[in-house]
């Protein structure tokens, strides 16, 4: 855009809530690629601005981006900011303030009252803040969190956004955005995906790994025709398709009195999946600790109305698999 004016920009605002009104604002990405090539300078630039005495604002699982490119507000620039009597709550977000200006700010207290846990905070530049409170600049998380008394659960960390402005999560990352949520009354994500009990942080609901639990990665070889396996990693697509591409039969698991098909596998379970050529498949996942010794032991299967002997190995922490 391009103004001479001098307002204020705001992505999100409010000027005053009604007596008993609660605004709730989840699972959305707000923020990204705005430009300002006009003359004015605005007085401020707020993704989200809570202004005056709105009773009760809630921001659960937002991922908001402050990516402002133009003259510096000559106020402030934040990606939440509120005042007056306002009373506010933020959980699970994620905050990434890419303007690195000594003005800039993650998040703004001008007043009021309010809660903050389990957000993920990003500055990329020296002179920016994590936030201002008390009329006081506080540049690091730790003075935030000790003047606020606030942010106990939250962490500093660069999101692994997939790129540009898709701030989805990239599938199979390491970061303690995995599970960092706390219970909010929020059961999907931005696409509707189902949250989990402990959620992701950010609008985005994915499969990643915690820091500590970097996935494990197996490799399994195939021979041509019928395989008995066992998947011990829960990956993030443990379809029968997923999991084992080049198979050519559904997946059979026996339940005590018939085999059955299953379309989803679980870990631990013996499935038979029959192959057209020598092949193998990588799983990657966190390992399970099902087995804790190796053995060998000969074992007898009836399988379309014919018994069948093989040796079949089961590997410590590996794939059980047995030709046929």
């Amino acid at each position: 855009m391009a103004s001479s004016a001098t307002n204020g920009i705001y992505g999100i605002g409010t000027l005053s809530g009604q007596a008993g009104t609660e605004l709730l604002i989840y699972n959305n990405f707000i923020g990204g690629d705005y430009v300002h090539t006009g003359t004015g300078i605005p007085a401020s630039v707020d993704i989200v601005s809570f202004q005056d005495n709105i009773p009760s604002a809630k921001l659960y699982h937002n991922t908001i981006v402050l990516n402002y490119t133009g003259p510096n507000a000559s106020g402030r620039h934040t990606c939440v900011r509120w005042g007056g009597t306002a009373n506010v709550e933020l959980k699970n977000n994620i905050f990434v303030n890419n303007v690195n200006a000594a003005n800039s700010y993650t998040l703004y207290s001008g007043g009021g009252t309010f809660i903050s846990s389990n957000n993920a905070f990003y500055v990329s530049g020296a002179n920016a803040n994590i936030g201002y409170y008390n009329g006081v600049a506080r540049k690091t998380l730790q003075e935030w969190q000790d003047s606020t008394g606030q942010d106990a659960n939250s962490f500093i960390e660069q999101p692994p956004f997939v790129g540009g402005l898709d701030f989805h999560i990239i599938p199979g990352s390491v970061t303690y955005l995995e599970s960092g949520g706390t219970p909010v009354p929020v059961g999907f994500d931005i696409d509707y995906d189902q949250r989990s009990y402990t959620p992701d942080i950010g609008a985005d609901e994915f499969e990643g790994f915690r820091p500590g639990q970097v996935p494990d990665t197996v490799t399994i070889a195939f021979k041509k025709y019928w395989n008995i396996v066992s998947v011990p990693l829960t990956a993030a697509d443990m379809s029968k398709g997923g999991l084992f591409p080049t198979a050519i039969s559904n997946a059979f698991w026996f339940n005590g009195q018939e085999y059955v098909v299953k379309d989803t596998l679980e870990v631990g379970k013996g499935y038979w999946l029959k192959f057209a050529a020598d092949s193998s498949t990588t799983v990657i996942g966190p390992k399970r600790e099902l087995f804790g010794y190796t053995c060998k032991s000969r074992m007898e299967f009836n399988w379309n109305t014919k018994y069948r002997y093989s040796n079949i190995k089961c590997l410590y922490k590996s794939i059980w698999n047995s030709c046929f």
